[in-house]
Parts: structure tokens; C-alpha cells; sequence
């Protein structure tokens, strides 16, 4: 049996919305640096202003980061396949010529909005997902063993420093 439910709301998106309660958060949620990742080369100009007004919008979510630019791209290609497909439907109709059957145009609208409406939902390398995941917490670096304090007093190596390794 699947997940039931819908996805839990990542912390950031909590935070923004003010209903943030530390009882129904995970404490093992993995953190990223909030940033905006770079927009890939080749974009067209209405792809490349979708990408700035959506990266304004997680920014200000906190959610986006430099690992969610092909998700975000995804996101924005699907956003612009949705409103080509609604020009389609307006010059075409939603309904074939006798009206029985929905129109081609009015199935790749169907297509497009399910795959764009799955991008905002799971988005973010993904902000739905991310409240799901259980990291484990870094352990504690181990201490140095007699041997390996004695070189570093020898070789005068200080923490983090290999010699003659």
C-alpha cells in the first residue's frame, strides 16, 4: 500500500504560511542553502521570464536552492507547454468536428496541466518530498588515536592536515 494523504508541507512553506508547530515538523529534514540556481543556457526569452518570476517565488518560500535548477526547469517548460496548449484549445475547441470525442488540442491540455500541476507540487528537488526524507544526523568525527596524535606532534600537522600521506 502506497502513502496515504496528501504530502506533508516542507517546513519553509509552514514558516511562510505561520502555521509552523515544532510537534509536527521532522527534526531530521535535510536543510539546503536557500539560492538561486543558475538558468541553463538555450532558454527562449518567455521560458526565461517564467524562470525569474518562479525563482522570486520559491526564493521567497525559502525552499529554492542551486540543486533544484533541472527541476525548475521542468517546471517552467511545463508552465509554457500549459499555455500552449490552451491556444491550442481556443483556436481548435476542445471537441472534435462531429462532438463526440474530446479534441487532440484538449487531450495534450489534460497532459500538460497533470504534469505541470505534479511539478508545483513536488517541486524544489522537491520542497513536498524533502519533509518526507530522513536524514541521518552527521556523526561526531572520531578521535585521534594515540598513533595518530604522536605523528601530527612529529610531523607538526595540525587537524585536517594529511602529511606524508
Amino acid at each position: 500500500m502506497g502513502r496515504r494523504g496528501p504530502p506533508p508541507l516542507p517546513t519553509a512553506v509552514k514558516s511562510a504560511r505561520g502555521t509552523l508547530r515544532p510537534d509536527r515538523t521532522n527534526p531530521d529534514e535535510p536543510r539546503v542553502v536557500v539560492c538561486e540556481p543558475e538558468m541553463p543556457t538555450g532558454l527562449e526569452a518567455p521560458a526565461r521570464a517564467r524562470w525569474r518570476h518562479w525563482c522570486a517565488v520559491l526564493l521567497d518560500l525559502g525552499v529554492l536552492s542551486a540543486e533544484c535548477g533541472p527541476a525548475l526547469e521542468s517546471l517552467v517548460r511545463a508552465e509554457l507547454r500549459v499555455r500552449a496548449a490552451r491556444r491550442a484549445v481556443a483556436k481548435f475547441g476542445a471537441l472534435t468536428k462531429d462532438g463526440l470525442e474530446r479534441s487532440a488540442a484538449a487531450r495534450e491540455l489534460d497532459a500538460a496541466e497533470s504534469e505541470f500541476r505534479r511539478w508545483c507540487t513536488e517541486f524544489g528537488a522537491t520542497p513536498a518530498a524533502r519533509s518526507r526524507v530522513r536524514a541521518t544526523k552527521p556523526s561526531a568525527p572520531a578521535k585521534p588515536t594515540a598513533r595518530e596524535q604522536a605523528k601530527r606532534r612529529f610531523f607538526g600537522g595540525g587537524e585536517g592536515v594529511a602529511h606524508g600521506a
